[in-house]
């Protein structure tokens, strides 16, 4: 089990995620989809998770999320990015989800989704930017920002030291 992410042995068992079944993509798009699916499963899960509070209807939302991009994916590889169109998708799906999701009042609730993924999820900067669709440049002083503008006795600040000082 991997220290860090203790859940990563529960994800480690999931199946491929059920919409790579979805027959609305089809040919050489079909494997473009099950190879983004397949990468951006489990930073969805552990996000949504994070987010929602519930690892039962996290899974529920990242399945939401494949089935509408499989609708989508056509759209979503015509567009400017891709990455950016799926994340759309699952915030989406998170906000119809979310009067169903317990309350969990953190000292994150509410700051931007960079900052949960790269402090609380341990992504790099890199990964966050292929996962949202963005420059590796933007996501680093969105961190940057959000670093500057948190009080210095936050709690957030305090227990994430790791946002980019710039």
């Amino acid at each position: 089990m991997n220290s860090t992410h203790p859940e990563s042995f529960v994800f480690s068992c999931l199946p491929a995620p059920p919409a790579l079944d979805a027959p609305h993509v089809a040919g050489s798009r079909r494997l473009e989809y099950d190879a983004f699916c397949e990468l951006a499963l489990m930073p969805y899960l552990r996000f949504a998770r994070v987010r929602l509070g519930d690892f039962s209807l996290a899974l529920q939302v990242v399945h939401s999320t494949f089935v509408d991009l499989a609708e989508e994916w056509d759209r979503a590889l015509n567009g400017p990015s891709a990455p950016a169109a799926a994340w759309e998708l699952l915030q989406a799906t998170m906000d119809r989800c979310r009067p169903l999701a317990p309350r969990r009042p953190t000292a994150l609730s509410g700051p931007d989704d960079m900052i949960v993924l790269h402090c609380v999820l341990g992504c790099s900067i890199r990964s966050i930017a292929r996962l949202r669709g963005l420059e590796t440049s933007e996501v680093a002083a969105r961190l940057a920002f959000a670093r500057r503008s948190a009080r210095p006795t936050s709690p957030c600040r305090a227990r994430h030291a790791c946002l980019p000082t710039f």
